[in-house]
């Protein structure tokens, strides 16, 4: 394992990161409200215990899900190193970041580590989300579960992020070709004479932004046939993850219930304050028995404390 940087340059390349993304660091605005689908088990135990489960990637109900982005970062990975994957073609730096760059899209599940996600919808009330997710069930939307794109949750083991998907293939291709470009423009200047200890030093550094970087962006793509959910995540992943022959070894923050045909890992997301989590309302799912399914949850709100919850019937024309 590389040592840590000196604190002095480790500072002045992240000062040097930052002013080439700054046109990146203003995300788009949280919402007012995101809203989270699913059934009545779902909302009994995330009301009960306070908290959010942020289900495995690799579980994904979209399974190409990883591939998708995989192609993406391959494709572009080629057109800017096309026909330069010799090291005497390329200036030393530009080739260590060339190789950890494919690497990544080779393995990305490797790399990264474990990845874990909750989803959340802009819309409250969407038909193809009560058939996806909680048919019937409850659509929760809560106020200010994330600031300024930090997740307003916490986790024992693994660092939080919030982001929103992007669907459209230009702007994907786009976004991942901004990092890659960035960081050629990073390491331009770098030396390639300095002493073995700087340049183990500034190949993790080097290594650590790339996988950071690409990571985020991996976590915001997704095939376009799922736009209508315009989807936000919170996303729990291991800021440093193990080496790959130890991921599965790790299972530091790991729970896991049973699925219809698997048992599906996950981990638990908590409320910051006293098992509270910042609820704005509740929309019961249509149903035959939607009424019935209100008068349960007000009871059920009632007696966990949740007081000033707005309770609301779909108005979507499904009684399945």
């Amino acid at each position: 394992m590389a040592p840590p940087l000196p604190a002095l340059e480790e500072l002045s390349l992240q000062i040097a990161w930052l002013k080439l993304r700054l046109k990146r660091l203003s995300g788009p605005p949280d919402p007012p409200i995101l809203y989270h689908y699913t059934n009545a088990n779902g909302v009994y135990g995330i009301l009960k215990d306070g908290c959010l489960r942020a289900s495995a990637a690799e579980f994904s109900n979209d399974a190409a899900e990883i591939a998708y982005a995989q192609s993406i970062g391959r494709a572009i990975h080629d057109e800017i190193w096309r026909n330069k994957q010799r090291k005497d073609e390329l200036p030393d730096w530009e080739h260590f970041l060339m190789s950890e760059a494919r690497e990544i899209f080779k393995n990305p599940t490797e790399i990264f580590g474990p990845l874990f996600f909750v989803s959340f919808c802009e819309d409250g009330d969407l038909l193809s989300q009560w058939r996806a997710y909680a048919r019937p069930g409850y659509s929760l939307g809560f106020r200010n579960l994330s600031i300024n794109q930090r997740p307003n949750l916490t986790s024992q083991e693994f660092q939080l992020m919030t982001c929103k998907v992007i669907y459209e293939p230009q702007p994907q291709r786009d976004e991942i070709r901004e990092i890659l470009e960035d960081l050629r423009t990073l390491i331009a200047p770098w030396e390639t004479k300095a002493d073995s200890t700087k340049i183990e030093w500034c190949q993790a550094f080097l290594r650590a932004l790339l996988i950071r970087e690409v990571r985020t962006w991996f976590c915001r793509v997704k095939h376009k046939a799922f736009s209508e959910e315009s989807e936000w995540r919170i996303v729990a992943f291991r800021d440093s993850p193990p080496a790959a022959e130890n991921h599965e070894q790790d299972t530091r923050g790991f729970c896991v219930r049973p699925a219809t045909h698997l048992l599906r890992p996950f981990t638990v997301l908590r409320a910051l304050l006293a098992n509270k989590l910042p609820l704005a309302e509740v929309i019961c799912g249509p149903s035959a028995t939607q009424q019935l399914s209100e008068k349960g949850l007000r009871i059920f709100l009632r007696t966990k404390g949740y007081e000033n919850v707005d309770v609301k019937c779909s108005e979507t024309p499904l009684r399945e």
